[in-house]
C-alpha cells in the first residue's frame, strides 16, 4: 500500500486568513498579482458606504486551466517557468501562498479573471462556508468555489484582458480612508517609483509621490547609496536642493545595494497625516516591500535615527530561497546575505550617517546629537545655546529676506568662533567667581594694591553711571570690592596667602580672556592656548579649594 498527504482545508487559516495581519500586506499581494500578471494599470476602487473594495487590472488574466491549477494551487509558484513574466518583469511572487492572504479581510471574496479573446471566469469564497467545510473537515477537492456574479464579471467584458477581486464586506478592522490608503501604497511600493508603464489609481486618482509631499517638505538631508536616482531620491533632491540647509552625500558602498537615507528637520516630522505609523528606513526587493523600519535591528542609543527614514533595495534577497517569513513581512533573521547586509548597513548608520547628520545639523544651526561622543558636553551644550540665540535672533530681527540671508552668511562665518568663546567664556566666569568665593571664605585680605585698584574702578564705574544717567547699582555685590578685580589681580593675592603659583599662567590668560569678553575672534593659536591656560589654572584652582596645594 502506497501513502500521500492529504492536506487540510484548515491550512487556509494557518498560511492566510490567520496569518496576515497588515491591511498594507494584503493589498500588496494583489498589486504584486498584477504585476507578475503584466498589467500596466490597477484600480483601486474603494466603497465605503457599502464596505466593499474591489482591485481590477488590465494584466494577462486567467483562464479555467490557470485559474484552477496555478491561482487555486496553495503553494504553486509561477517562477517554476521562470523569474520573470512574459515582458521581463521580474516576479514578485515566490512561494504561491501570498494570495491567501486576500481571504484575511472580507466575508466574501469575488475573482474574476479573463485571458485575451477569453470567456470570464471565476468564483467567490464565501469565508463562512469556508469555515464550515473546515470544521466538517471536508477534503479540500470536495469544497467547490460559488458561482461568480454576472454583473461582476460583466465588469471585464469591456477589457481585453486582466482581472478582478471584490471584497465584499470588509473586515470592521479595516477602516482605512481613501486619502490613508493613497499615502500608505505611495510609501510603500516601488513599482510607481522605478516603471512608468504601471501606475495605481485609487478612486480614479493616480498615485505619485504628491501623496507623501508634506514628508518630502520636512526633509532635510539626504545620502544616496551608490549612485541611487530613483524618481523617490531625485524629487527630495530637487524639492530641498534650492535651501542654503541643504546637504546631499553618496555613500559608496560594496555590496550590491542602491536607495536612500533622508532626515528629517524634527522628529514629529516622521509622522504622515492621516497614517498610524511614521514613515522609516525600509527594504525593498525587486520593488517590493520586505522589511518596515530596518533600525530596530540596529542597537543604538544615539537620537539620529528618530530623524531618518529612507529606502534600500536588496534584491540579492532574491535568490537566496528562504528570505522572508511567511507572511511576507519581514526578511529572516538566518539569511546570509541579511546578515551581511545588516553588517555593512550599521557601518554606513554609523560612521558616515551620523557624522555628518550631527555635523550638518551644526552648521546649519540646529542642534546636534547630544549622545555625540566625539564632542564634549560642553562643546554641544554651547552649540545648542549658540543655534537657540541665533534662531531668536532670526525671528525677532530677520524681518525681511535680505535681512535673514545676511543673518545667516554672518553666522555661518563665526558660528564655530560663537561657540568657542561662550563656552570658554563662562569656564571663565565660574573660575574667576570660585576665587572670589575662596578668598571672602578664608577670610584672605585683598592687598592694599588690590584694594586700590578695585576702587579705582569703582570711581570709574561711577562716574560712568553718573554720565549714562543711570541710578540703580550694576553690580549685584557691589561693596564687595573683590568684584571689581580682574582674575589675574585675584590670583595675586592668593598667591601671597597660599604661594599656589597661579601667575605664572595668569599673563597668558589675561590677554585672551580679555580678548573674549570684547568678543573678539580668536586666532586658532590663541584658542589653542587659552584651552591649556584654562586646564592648568582649573587644575590649580582644584587645588586650592580642596586645601591640597603644594
Amino acid at each position: 500500500m502506497s501513502f500521500n498527504f492529504r492536506i487540510s482545508l484548515s491550512v487556509l487559516n494557518s498560511l492566510g486568513r490567520d496569518l496576515y495581519r497588515n491591511f498594507i500586506t494584503i493589498l500588496g499581494e494583489a498589486i504584486s498579482n498584477s504585476w507578475d500578471a503584466d498589467a500596466k494599470n490597477v484600480w483601486i476602487l474603494i466603497d465605503r458606504e457599502n464596505s466593499n473594495m474591489s482591485i481590477i487590472d488590465d494584466g494577462y488574466g486567467m483562464d479555467e486551466v490557470s485559474f484552477q491549477n496555478q491561482f487555486l494551487k496553495v503553494g504553486y509558484s509561477k517562477r517554476k517557468l521562470g523569474n520573470s513574466s512574459p515582458n521581463g518583469r521580474p516576479y514578485i511572487g515566490r512561494k504561491g501562498i501570498g494570495k491567501l492572504a486576500l481571504l484575511s479581510c472580507s466575508k466574501k471574496l469575488h475573482i474574476a479573471s479573463k485571458v485575451i479573446n477569453g470567456k470570464v471566469i471565476g468564483g467567490v469564497i464565501d469565508n463562512s462556508e469556508l469555515d464550515k467545510a473546515i470544521t466538517d473537515d471536508i477534503e479540500p477537492q470536495k469544497y467547490s468555489l460559488n458561482e461568480i456574479n454576472p454583473k461582476i464579471s460583466a465588469k471585464l467584458n469591456k477589457q481585453r484582458s486582466g482581472t478582478l477581486l471584490l471584497f465584499e464586506q470588509l473586515n470592521p478592522s479595516i477602516n482605512n480612508t481613501v486619502e490613508k490608503i493613497k499615502k500608505m501604497i505611495a510609501l510603500s511600493f516601488k513599482f510607481i517609483l522605478f516603471d512608468k508603464s504601471f501606475n495605481i489609481y485609487v478612486n480614479g486618482d493616480k498615485i505619485t509621490l504628491d501623496e507623501i509631499d508634506e514628508l518630502i517638505d520636512n526633509t532635510q538631508f539626504i545620502w544616496t547609496v551608490n549612485g541611487n536616482k530613483d524618481i523617490f531620491s531625485q524629487k527630495i533632491i530637487k524639492h530641498i536642493g534650492k535651501r542654503s540647509t541643504y546637504r546631499c552625500l553618496n555613500i559608496k558602498n560594496k555590496l550590491k545595494i542602491t536607495g536612500f537615507i533622508a532626515s528629517v528637520i524634527l522628529p514629529r516630522h516622521l509622522k504622515i497625516t492621516g497614517l498610524d505609523e511614521r514613515a522609516s528606513i525600509d527594504i525593498f526587493s525587486n520593488g517590493r516591500l520586505r522589511e518596515k523600519d530596518i533600525l530596530r535591528r540596529i542597537q543604538s542609543s544615539r537620537v539620529v535615527p528618530q530623524y531618518l527614514y529612507g529606502q534600500i533595495d536588496l534584491n540579492e534577497l532574491e535568490s537566496e530561497k528562504e528570505s522572508f517569513t511567511t507572511n511576507r513581512e519581514s526578511i529572516k533573521a538566518d539569511s546570509e546575505k541579511f546578515q551581511q547586509f545588516l553588517t555593512e548597513f550599521q557601518k554606513i548608520i554609523n560612521d558616515v550617517v551620523f557624522p555628518k547628520w550631527d555635523k550638518w545639523r551644526n552648521e546649519i544651526g540646529e542642534d546636534g546629537d547630544l549622545e555625540n561622543e566625539k564632542m564634549s558636553k560642553a562643546d554641544i551644550k554651547a552649540a545648542s545655546l549658540f543655534n537657540e540665540i541665533t534662531n531668536d535672533l532670526k525671528k525677532n530681527y530677520g524681518t525681511t529676506k535680505a535681512s535673514k540671508t545676511m543673518i545667516d552668511e554672518i553666522v555661518k562665518k563665526i558660528r564655530s568662533d560663537g561657540i568657542f568663546n561662550s563656552k570658554n567664556y563662562v569656564g571663565c566666569f565660574l573660575a574667576e567667581n570660585l576665587l572670589r568665593t575662596f578668598i571672602r571664605h578664608k577670610n584672605i585680605k585683598l592687598s592694599e594694591e588690590s584694594q586700590n585698584t578695585a576702587l579705582e574702578y569703582k570711581k570709574k564705574e561711577e562716574k560712568n553711571k553718573l554720565n549714562a544717567g543711570i541710578a540703580f547699582d550694576v553690580r549685584k555685590n557691589s561693596q564687595d570690592l573683590s568684584y571689581y578685580l580682574s582674575f589675574h589681580d585675584l590670583v595675586s593675592n592668593i598667591d601671597k596667602s597660599l604661594n599656589v603659583n597661579l601667575s605664572r599662567d595668569i599673563n597668558i590668560y589675561k590677554i585672551l580672556r580679555d580678548a573674549i569678553a570684547h568678543t573678539a575672534i580668536l586666532t586658532k593659536p590663541a584658542k589653542n592656548q587659552l584651552s591649556v591656560c584654562i586646564s592648568n589654572i582649573n587644575s590649580k584652582i582644584d587645588r586650592i579649594l580642596s586645601n591640597k596645594q603644594k
